[in-house]
């Protein structure tokens, strides 16, 4: 708080008001007068302008009025200059100054959002460097150098934007939207080779830079998908909205912003619905309106997969792979095999992922995607580490590792140094596992990618109990729960917390462990995430056959351990902790809801 009142704008604008308002509260006033001063950019006019309205309006409903109508700012006084009572004065005196060509030119960048490059700037609207010189040195335009000047920027204030925005004609203003949106979406498409390579996180941070732009050109492209009757008309759209997909899709999932980048794809696959766009006549070729909308759906089941939600990513995926067949385009089919193998793994159903993943592994090597490929490559291996097949499992992450390498992908790299590492703790060997977590979690960091970080320090947690470290597992398993649920996902924070409870109890704190496997079980439960519900519930046997209940406790272990999907690990634990339950009469249940509520039956439990 005392650093924002020494902030200049506001200070510039508390003056003014405290002019006019000898009683002005600035404390009361501080959170709109910041809103304010943002929307302005810190325009000085603007500020004044606005604090002339302290005697009428609240603070608050002085930045509501800006919000909505620009020409709020203005002040009927008359000892002040004509091109100052306004902004609107202020920048017709500036516009004045313009040549045509200069006027023309600032119209047409006004459509820019979040400022932009040169080479935007003459794609765009015709512009060389020595108009916007001229434009920089009245004022126009604001020229941010950067140490490589191919990458400088150029910036219109918010406000004289909004204003030259006014000036275009609607033919004008389509015609040049015409030109935004193609230069973008080549942008954007011009990304894409960079995947799975060193340059992935330069082309992430290219797209990072110009999103702004590349949003406002996604969302009028969307826009004219009705005005679109014509097979033309929508060839038109599916062909520029295609550009963007990928590579777009791919920005958002690795950066760990899943809601986001899922709000605008539902935006896109809706509005292409309601156009018809699925429509087709049994062909579907490459780059068709229906092939554009089913690229849209996979990458809302990328999205739906990462925010846990696995039978909702089955269901889009089985929908979707006829389509894709008849498309013809192995790098999608490839992708869409993989993702529906995820989600049977995430939902238990192993035997039907296996095929899936194969298939997509033979794709991916017949058209040698790096991303693509590793991708399959790595599910397959979870899989079979999963069932407990580790000497099958070994040799597709070291080809993964291999690949990343090759490919200098840091988090490729990571991530298969994760897993590997993940294959030789469950089969026990942990001092194996424990440099390669460690060096998973300096390149993870590297990435930057915040999900990889999270499971990282996951890995590290469950190699730190199994060595006994515990306090050192706590910590990790802590940090990386604030993570994946700072992100979303929900699948990883149920391993956490089943990781973070099986800590507890070999510390000792069965009681501490109680709320958390609770939560894992109860969040796997949500989620359908069949293997970790096995966990939660082996933990929870154990717990319960501490607590004196061996009857119980035989119960849940015994379904745990003859379950079809269970994973190595709690298989071999409840196996053990089966023979320490004694010759109680196990009863067999069949259901796994009907174990859950054994699970939960116990007093104590449930205290």
């Amino acid at each position: 708080s005392t650093a924002l009142k020494a902030n200049g704008c506001v200070q510039l604008f508390y003056h003014q008001a405290r002019r006019l308002e000898p009683r002005f509260d600035l404390d009361e006033a501080l959170p709109a007068i910041v809103q304010i001063a943002h929307m302005l950019q810190g325009m000085p006019l603007g500020l004044e302008l606005a604090a002339g309205w302290v005697r009428t309006f609240s603070c608050t409903e002085i930045a509501r009025q800006i919000q909505h109508d620009l020409d709020f700012l203005a002040t009927p006084a008359q000892n002040v200059a004509q091109r100052h009572r306004s902004l609107r004065a202020a920048f017709l005196h500036s516009w004045r100054r313009l040549d045509e060509a200069e006027r023309t030119v600032f119209a047409k960048a006004a459509l820019f959002r979040g400022g932009f490059s040169l080479d935007a700037a003459a794609a765009v609207t015709g512009a060389n460097p020595l108009t916007l010189g001229a434009l920089v040195d009245k004022s126009m335009v604001q020229h941010l150098r950067q140490r490589q000047p191919a990458q400088d920027r150029y910036t219109i204030h918010e406000l004289l934007r909004q204003y030259a925005e006014e000036t275009l004609e609607p033919a004008v203003r389509h015609a040049v939207q015409r030109l935004h949106c193609a230069y973008f979406g080549a942008f954007v498409q011009k990304q894409m080779p960079h995947r799975g390579l060193a340059s992935e996180d330069d082309a992430l941070r290219a797209i990072g830079v110009e999103l702004e732009n590349i949003r406002a050109a996604w969302s009028w492209l969307l826009q004219q998908i009705p005005a679109a009757h014509t097979d033309a008309a929508r060839q038109f759209q599916a062909t520029q909205i295609g550009q963007f997909v990928p590579m777009l899709a791919h920005y958002y999932l690795r950066l760990s912003r899943f809601e986001e980048g899922e709000k605008l794809f539902q935006d896109a696959g809706r509005t292409m619905q309601q156009a018809d766009w699925s429509a087709h006549d049994g062909e579907v070729p490459q780059q068709s309106a229906a092939f554009i909308l089913g690229q849209v759906q996979a990458r809302l089941a990328e999205f739906a997969f990462n925010l846990s939600r696995f039978h909702e990513v089955a269901d889009t995926y089985e929908a979707l792979l006829p389509l894709l067949r008849q498309a013809g385009h192995a790098d999608e089919l490839g992708a869409a095999l993989t993702g529906l193998g995820k989600a049977f793994i995430r939902m238990g159903r192993y035997a039907d992922a296996e095929p899936l993943l194969q298939e997509s592994v033979a794709l991916f090597r017949g058209t040698q995607e790096p991303t693509g490929l590793t991708g399959a490559l790595n599910s397959l291996g979870i899989l079979y580490s999963n069932q407990g097949r580790f000497e099958q499992a070994r040799p597709l992450y070291e080809e993964f590792l291999l690949l990343a390498r090759a490919n200098q992908h840091v988090r490729g790299k990571a991530n298969a140094l994760n897993n590997l590492g993940s294959n030789y703790a469950r089969a026990g060997q942990h001092q194996k596992a424990l440099p390669l977590y460690e060096e998973c979690h300096r390149l993870a960091l590297v990435s930057g990618e915040r999900l990889v970080i999270a499971v990282a320090l996951s890995n590290l947690g469950s190699v730190s109990r199994a060595l006994n470290r515990y306090a050192d597992a706590r910590r990790y398993y802590a940090e990386s729960l604030a993570i994946c649920r700072e992100i979303g996902d929900r699948r990883w924070t149920t391993a956490g917390l089943n990781g973070l409870g099986l800590t507890l109890i070999a510390d000792g704190a069965l009681s501490e462990a109680i709320p958390h496997l609770r939560e894992a079980l109860t969040t796997a439960q949500e989620i359908e995430s069949t293997p970790d519900m096995l966990d939660a519930l082996a933990a929870l046997g154990e717990i319960i056959l501490n607590q004196g209940n061996a009857q119980r406790a035989a119960a849940i272990l015994h379904f745990v351990h003859h379950h079809p999907i269970t994973q190595t690990l709690a298989r071999q634990r409840s196996g053990e902790l089966m023979e320490a339950c004694g010759d109680v009469g196990v009863v067999e249940v069949q259901d796994i809801g009907e174990i859950v509520a054994v699970a939960y039956e116990d007093e104590k439990m449930a205290e």
